[in-house]
């Protein structure tokens, strides 16, 4: 490999022996190997390979040169820094989409003959730490670069537009944004796949060709307009037959399967909010895990309230709390959302406790 290090001990030459050698490699219109640099010298100034190296080595040293690279065993010198070039290239790749490491290697070895590349990483960690570039998390360990900040996450961008209420698809996705600063519509499916599998957020069935979205169960009531407006025709139809209101709610009670004497549930009556929390998680039994932020939401009571009372059901044991495995790897407000025991444990679900309900 004709690399040479930079910590070899120069050879003593006159100072006209090493500006000849640098003279020599400033006028080329490219970087030149070792052996070329040679056949450029002449004369008394023309040194063999073991002196010619050590007096390279202290140019490098000095900065009045910089290392270029053939190929990962020939190195190149000049005396134009590589930096310069591949900066601005770069700047000009990354202005369309991020890119990996490896794609922009590609680019600057097509636009800039003799790159070392093997100075790429650390030319990318300094723009980082200058704040020209962003890093954009990719599959697995994997990352890219831009030239502006990733867009934020995805779910955490549906949750906190969820937070007032359900949304139309089409609204949620344009709230959130699209293009650079914003999230594509592929992360955006398969965030809201992801978040709909793990129950965090809900999907109604198409009404009007409209989806909505939500934190909660859609609300059954607008599906049930249409059966709403065949039933007060058969109301309107009978009346004359003299069937009474209440003959004619029994009969539909019956033909839903419905209980005879209950016509709502009974969380709507004004339970203390232990006791709602509870038939709430009872109605939700057949879930795994219910997630004790869209339990909050839910019910619409403030943050003390609620902690207090889903820590008294488990004092109780009623229900089950499970812990979030890292609290202190989330944010304020995601920590925010989990409920606190006095023992400094963070708790993310609840479930019925078993032999309840």
């Amino acid at each position: 490999m004709e690399s040479l290090s930079i910590q070899a001990k120069p050879a003593t030459y006159p100072p006209e022996t090493a500006e000849i050698v640098q003279k020599a490699i400033a006028i080329s219109d490219k970087p030149l190997s070792l052996p070329q640099i040679r056949k450029a010298l002449t004369g008394p100034f023309k040194l063999d390979k073991s002196s010619l190296g050590p007096l390279l080595a202290g140019l490098l040293a000095q900065g009045h040169i910089f290392e270029w690279s053939k190929n990962a065993k020939i190195f190149l010198y000049w005396d134009r820094n590589p930096r310069e070039p591949a900066h601005q290239k770069i700047l000009d790749t990354l202005h369309e989409k991020p890119r990996t490491e490896q794609e922009i290697a590609r680019e600057i070895k097509a636009l800039i003959p003799y790159y070392p590349l093997g100075q790429l990483t650390v030319l990318l960690q300094n723009m980082m730490d200058a704040g020209e570039l962003f890093s954009h998390p990719r599959k697995g360990n994997k990352y890219a670069f831009g030239l502006r900040p990733p867009p934020p996450d995805p779910k955490e961008g549906i949750i906190k537009e969820l937070g007032s209420g359900p949304r139309a698809l089409t609204d949620l996705l344009q709230a959130l944004g699209t293009g650079p600063q914003g999230v594509a519509r592929k992360e955006f499916n398969q965030a809201l796949k992801e978040l709909r599998a793990a129950g965090s957020v809900f999907a109604s069935p198409p009404l009007n060709k409209i989806v909505l979205i939500g934190l909660t169960p859609p609300d059954p009531r607008p599906f049930l307009e249409k059966l709403r407006k065949e039933f007060d025709a058969v109301k309107k139809k009978l009346a004359p037959c003299g069937v009474a209101d209440a003959q004619l709610f029994q009969a539909a009670r019956e033909v839903l399967g419905l209980p005879a004497e209950t016509s709502r549930l009974a969380i709507s009556l004004p339970l203390p909010l232990p006791q709602r929390l509870l038939k709430l998680i009872e109605l939700a039994a057949d879930q795994a895990l219910i997630s004790l932020r869209d339990l909050r939401r839910y019910v619409g009571r403030p943050k003390q309230e609620f902690d207090a009372a889903i820590l008294q059901l488990q004092q109780e044991q009623r229900v089950t709390l499970h812990t979030h495995d890292h609290p202190f790897g989330l944010s304020e407000d995601q920590r925010n959302d989990l409920v606190l025991d006095g023992q400094g444990r963070y708790y993310v679900g609840v479930a019925l406790r078993e032999g309840e309900g």
